[in-house]
């Protein structure tokens, strides 16, 4: 199998799993294929709430997750520094990450952060690495599971709220 299909198949199998695992739990959850520019799913509640999540996956092999860190952090980059200025701003309301380890059928793992948590993290290691390493990197950023190891099966964040929040509301019609 090519690199390609093999990538496109681990994005897939990805967003496939994890909207399994949401609709498991009594939200509905519609995935875009990648075709979205900040999340890759929707969940939506019966009565009307939104979540929208970004979907990154990766086979068991590999050690970690390849984000930019553009996507989190504003970067200062000159010939001879590199500084981080601030954080970026949430893309879009209620933003979820859910990062994937596929494994054998029925051992995948699931970690899932809100953005607010993994810019946190992506501020706090970038920070680390800009200190010791005193050369400039931009992209890519390599997030380890021992960094999110305390999120691994937290779904309750998703749904937290979902059924009380009053910031996103639709108007759901009973079909049923």
């Amino acid at each position: 199998m090519g690199k390609s299909l093999a990538t496109h198949l681990t994005k897939q199998t990805g967003e496939f799993l994890v909207a399994g695992e949401l609709c498991r739990r009594g939200l509905f959850a519609t995935t875009f294929s990648g075709n979205m520019p900040y999340y890759d799913a929707v969940v939506h509640t019966n009565e009307g709430f939104i979540r929208f999540i970004q979907v990154k996956a990766r086979r068991e092999a590999t050690s970690s997750w390849v984000l930019s860190t553009e996507e989190f952090l504003e970067l200062e980059c000159g010939a001879d520094h590199h500084a981080i200025r601030g954080l970026i701003a949430q893309p879009v309301t209620d933003l979820f990450y859910v990062f994937v380890v596929l494994r054998a059928t029925g051992l995948d793992e699931f970690y899932v952060l809100n953005f607010s948590e993994l810019q946190s993290i992506v501020h706090q290691k970038y920070a680390e690495w800009l200190a010791k390493k005193n050369r400039p990197k931009v992209n890519p950023f390599d997030l380890r599971s021992e960094w999110i190891a305390n999120f691994r099966d937290r779904w309750d964040a998703i749904s937290e709220g979902v059924f009380h929040a009053s910031r996103v509301r639709t108007n759901p019609t009973n079909h049923g």
